[in-house]
């Protein structure tokens, strides 16, 4: 008969909350000692959630002592990677059980153990508490009790110890011992998912657009239920291959029961140090860190420091045309807003920094340190290695538009095989300025075909491959530039 249908219908269970180490240790039989966690752990942080884990703990162990219980572990690592060494050597038997504090199963784990038994005592609502040996949860919950063997009464049951191996986290790992004596080292190693980091960066654009005034800041999440204290912490920084864990669907229901593996939030003073190691970033933090359960730390990546840009109008459109086209205008065309910078070794950054997004701020010259802050643009910076450049789109511009139009279209041979017969034609595109000072307009015109030919054209361009041409060009404050040039197209 199901022990949650026939027990737990007449009878409610109330287990107590408080484990004591000695408790769970049973130390009056001599037959486990509990590991507890202790502060110091050293934990490499990835962002893609998956975290490296390494604890020591100091246990004191005699040879009456048989198995060792680990306790405040995370009920989600990895247990293939979970590696234990005491005093420098594997145990002989490893066990990992997965084991969640259900009433079942506690009621199963405690057969054999003294509990107590609470029932109602006439209609004035005492209670009575009874003790005795639980003997038996099949059927019916059988207590051992002054010399004679009952068969509870409505009630409810009170258990003041959890099981030896049952944990509230639902995850407890047992080491078997040889007959160790004194203090025992141990040392874990382990991968955990839910604990992840990521990077982000402010900048406030200069008033006359010449640089920024960049900072940055890391984020550790700890989306487990685990908290660790004064922790060494190391985050890491590119792409690291995964191998897919193949876990067969009856091996992972055997692993939930049971399975045998073999042998804050305030800114911090300084940045991170920062270095290679093989193909990643490390960002070692240079003071230790509490990372509670379920809380987020955001501290100091990069100090603030000013770096040049170069602000840059740029718009795309597209030189190939039909005949349908011709004479139509497309107005309202906005730039796109781009600043690039780079990273030099000898320059203001030179340091690689980590992904993650970047948003500028802007403000005018004569704004007081009071005034509102005003966000010109948000993009996101793939990680920035030294000697690389970097270019944020910001968004489009308002006072800088352009108008095109195909002025003319000319068929210079005929296609067979093609939708289109051979062109020539012509595009004038208008830049306007409304600002009140000189920009300088990226305009890029993609071309595409068997072959193409740039005819003519009224500016120099600045750039031309197998795919576009470019040019540079300067409108003055509060004018109109027109760019018209001409393209021969085999499509």
């Amino acid at each position: 008969m199901n022990i949650r249908s026939s027990v737990f219908s007449a009878f409610c269970l109330v287990a107590a909350t408080a484990v004591s180490s000695a408790a769970l240790a049973q130390e009056d039989e001599g037959a486990m000692v509990l590991s507890e966690p202790q502060p110091g752990a050293a934990i490499a942080v990835y962002a893609d959630g998956l975290s490296v884990v390494r604890e020591w703990r100091e246990i004191g162990v005699t040879p009456e002592n048989s198995t060792l219980l680990f306790s405040g572990l995370y009920e989600g690592i990895d247990v293939s990677t979970l590696t234990v060494l005491m005093d420098g050597q594997p145990p002989r038997d490893l066990r990992v059980r997965r084991d969640t504090v259900r009433p079942d199963l506690l009621l199963a784990r405690s057969v054999g153990d003294q509990v107590t038994w609470i029932v109602e005592a006439g209609e004035t609502g005492a209670e009575r508490q009874i003790r005795g040996i639980l003997i038996s949860v099949d059927g019916g919950v059988i207590l051992y009790t002054n010399d004679r063997y009952e068969v509870m009464p409505p009630g409810r049951l009170a258990i003041e110890e959890l099981p030896p191996g049952l944990t509230p986290d639902g995850l407890s790992v047992e080491a078997g011992l040889t007959g160790q004596d004194g203090l025992l080292n141990v040392e874990l190693r382990y991968v955990t998912p839910e604990l992840s980091w990521s990077a982000d960066y402010s900048a406030s654009l200069l008033p006359d657009s010449s640089g920024l005034i960049l900072s940055g800041a890391y984020m550790i999440t700890n989306a487990t239920d685990v908290g660790y204290e004064d922790a060494l912490v190391r985050l890491v920084a590119g792409e690291t291959n995964r191998a897919p864990a193949p876990v067969p669907q009856m091996a992972m229901a055997r692993m939930e029961t049971m399975a045998a593996v073999q042998a804050a939030p305030a800114m911090a003073d300084s940045a991170p140090s920062q270095a290679s190691l093989g193909d990643v970033h490390v960002y070692d933090l240079n003071e230790r860190v509490d990372l509670p359960a379920g809380e987020t730390v955001r501290r100091t990546l990069l100090a603030s420091v000013e770096i040049p840009v170069d602000k840059t109008y740029r718009l795309i459109g597209n030189g190939n045309v039909t005949p349908d086209d011709t004479r139509r205008a497309l107005d309202g065309l906005r730039p796109e807003v781009t600043l690039s910078f780079e990273n030099t070794a000898e320059g203001p950054l030179g340091r690689a920094l980590p992904a993650g997004p970047i948003r500028v701020y802007g403000a005018l010259a004569e704004d007081e340190a009071n005034a509102p802050a005003v966000i010109l643009g948000e993009d996101y910076g793939d990680h920035f290695p030294v000697g690389a450049e970097a270019e944020l789109t910001l968004g489009r511009a308002f006072d800088v538009t352009a108008e095109r139009i195909v002025t003319d279209y000319e068929t210079t041979g005929l296609s067979q095989n093609r939708w289109q017969n051979p062109y020539r034609a012509g595009h004038r595109i208008t830049l306007s300025n409304g600002r009140d000072e000189p920009v300088e307009v990226e305009l890029i015109e993609t071309i595409s075909g068997q072959d193409w030919e740039l005819n003519r054209s009224s500016h120099e361009p600045a750039e031309q491959d197998a795919g576009s041409v470019t040019w540079r060009i300067t409108v003055p404050a509060q004018s109109d530039v027109d760019v018209n040039y001409t393209v021969s197209v085999t499509p």
